[in-house]
């Protein structure tokens, strides 16, 4: 809060500097106030443009239904800033594994985005894991979607994580049902 204040402080100084408006941005995202922060990387990223940093910011404050394709567009631009962006990588992988529209070669494209992110993370992030169970779902692998949701419970377990944990086991019931899981959707 303290931070926040400060940051308020300097925003009324400096109301373009490109930092502070990063700074805000990242602590109104970690406040769950993603409204108010998408503006302010918005208006860091009229600094730099090419910040894939500030893209990857801005994509995880846009990643909400309604919003998935500006989320998607940050991630991208992100990614072609820089490749090993795992957040990025993550992020879109969710956003094309659970669009109910998306069309096979997007699937494949979400599958190769959540292994890519699974691989740079030792298979040790569950959030990831469900990602990439996700994605093989919506590729009609759904023995492999079993195996990587089997996995990230496993992991929750130990982060103690219920609520995350609840809805990987919602999606693990999908899979086993063969069916797969599309963004509003309950679990």
């Amino acid at each position: 809060e303290e931070a926040a204040l400060r940051l308020d402080e300097a925003l009324q100084l400096a109301p373009d500097h490109p930092n502070y408006l990063a700074l805000r941005g990242a602590a109104l995202a970690r406040a769950g106030r993603v409204a108010e922060a998408v503006p302010m990387f918005r208006a860091a990223l009229r600094h730099h443009p090419d910040s894939a940093d500030l893209l990857e910011n801005l994509g995880l404050a846009l990643q909400q239904p309604g919003r998935n394709q500006e989320a998607a567009d940050a991630f991208r631009r992100a990614l072609r800033n820089d490749p090993d962006r795992i957040e990025s990588l993550n992020g879109l992988a969710w956003i094309l594994a659970t669009d109910p529209d998306a069309e096979p070669a997007q699937r494949r494209e979400a599958v190769e985005r959540a292994e890519t992110a699974c691989r740079a993370t030792e298979h040790r992030r569950p959030d990831f894991l469900d990602t990439l169970a996700a994605a093989y779902a919506a590729a009609g692998r759904f023995p492999e979607a079993i195996a990587a949701a089997r996995e990230a419970l496993a992991l929750l377990e130990t982060i103690q994580a219920p609520g995350l944990a609840e809805q990987v086991g919602a999606r693990l019931e999908l899979y086993l049902a063969e069916k797969p899981f599309a963004e509003g959707e309950t679990p």
